[in-house]
């Protein structure tokens, strides 16, 4: 069977659904399927994680590799002025076939010519094409959504605020043969309809490549890994740890990821004055040593899908912290287990997580104790078995769909 794998991009993009498109790419191909990941990348690059040497990566957005031309960058013009006014029904049908219009033509010319017996498109932005195409050729397909459904499709701060594709998007999702979550509670919230085919996947991670040493052979670190960005709320870990630096000393935050608010995270690292403990990271491709050579872990995300990275720490025996308000990591973490969950009002947050720290990073038994229990965790919930929920995804598509007429051929 052939199965294509859809994301907006992925290219030196180290986040977590950028590793599930690969670990779910590598697993559907070790089983025998014929994989193929597509991006529409406007720059040129490589997934920042392997691929098998099965798999076959491609990326449809490159226009050309002399750089923009005169007629692109009026067009970009053109596009973000119909954008700011895409509430009116003209101008946003506009916008929309401005900003996607050259990704649904080159996948549909692509799958024509190399025809694909699945679709299965992670992330928001590429719902609407994947949908689109799917449908002009009669393909199944499946809309794999990675975060709370509520943030997805109703932060008006998420993906394209394009009325017309917000109406697109929902309308792939009545329309697909397959919709997956991470957690059960997330299937909620889609409308009835569409609820009987939300399939619960949680991701799953790949195995440590080694084992890693017990908790009083590490270094002093608190280590977080995530994005730049907002809902990571990497600041309140920097505030919080401003509040007890001093009274550690040999002990470092280090942050790693990219995103657009380095320069504001490192500006706040200058304020508060830790700028000789605390640190921001680019994406290492060496994340398993770091998380077997930490302390602890700390996620201050306000909402998570899945913490991947959480649940990686875990299999390398690094406690977690995280708070207790966040979905996705409330699912991963287990207070008093694996880690500590902050239960506190948001206006509490920086302190409550002052005091969590301060209690894990003295106690090298405590912390170990929660080290061992969540290698056990890890292993029954988090590593590669789990795959299997995808494999049986894909056999109940194509069983439903062997009657399909073949593809057109270019």
């Amino acid at each position: 069977m052939k199965i294509t794998l859809l994301i907006q991009r992925i290219a030196n993009r180290a986040g977590g659904a950028e590793r599930v498109v690969v670990n779910v790419a590598n697993q559907l191909a070790r089983r025998g399927h014929k994989v193929e990941v597509l991006a529409f990348e406007t720059t040129d690059g490589r997934p920042f994680y392997p691929l098998d040497c099965a798999v076959d990566y491609r990326n449809l957005g490159i226009m050309s590799r002399e750089g923009a031309t005169g007629l692109e960058r009026r067009r970009s013009k053109l596009t973000k002025w119909c954008q700011t006014r895409s509430n009116f029904p003209l101008l946003g049908r506009l916008a929309w076939q401005l900003v996607y219009g050259q990704s649904v033509k080159r996948l549909r010319a692509h799958l024509e010519g190399q025809p694909s017996d699945l679709l299965i498109a992670f992330l928001p932005s590429t719902f609407t094409i994947t949908s689109k195409v799917a449908g002009e050729l009669g393909l199944p397909f499946i809309l794999s959504c990675h975060n709370v459904p509520e943030e997805d499709f109703e932060n008006p701060e998420r993906w394209d605020q394009n009325p017309v594709d917000k109406s697109r998007r929902m309308d792939g999702l009545r329309r697909a043969d397959g919709i997956t979550v991470i957690l059960p509670e997330f299937r909620q919230w889609f409308p009835e309809d569409i609820r009987q085919r939300v399939h619960v996947i949680r991701n799953f991670i790949t195995r440590p490549p080694v084992s890693y040493p017990p908790i009083a052979e590490r270094t002093k670190r608190i280590l977080a890994v995530g994005r730049y960005s907002t809902p990571k709320d990497h600041e309140s870990l920097l505030r919080a740890w401003s509040l007890i630096a001093r009274d550690y000393p040999g002990w470092v935050v280090e942050i790693y990821g990219e995103g657009p608010l380095g320069r504001e995270l490192n500006g706040i690292i200058g304020q508060l004055g830790i700028q000789k403990s605390a640190f921001l990271k680019p994406p290492s491709s060496e994340i398993w040593d770091l998380y077997g050579d930490s302390r602890i872990f700390c996620i201050p995300s306000k909402f998570e899908g899945f913490g991947l990275v959480t649940a990686e720490a875990m299999a390398c025996g690094t406690p977690a912290v995280g708070f207790q308000s966040c979905p996705g990591t409330n699912r991963i973490i287990l207070d008093g287990e694996t880690g500590v969950l902050v239960d506190c009002p948001d206006d509490q947050k920086v302190p409550r997580l002052a005091e969590a720290l301060k209690q894990l990073m003295p106690d090298e038994a405590l912390c170990q104790q929660y080290a061992t229990r969540s290698l056990v965790e890890a292993e029954s919930y988090f590593v590669e078995n789990r795959v299997e929920d995808w494999f049986a995804l894909v056999e109940s598509i194509r069983s439903t769909k062997t009657s399909s007429p073949p593809l057109p051929m270019a």
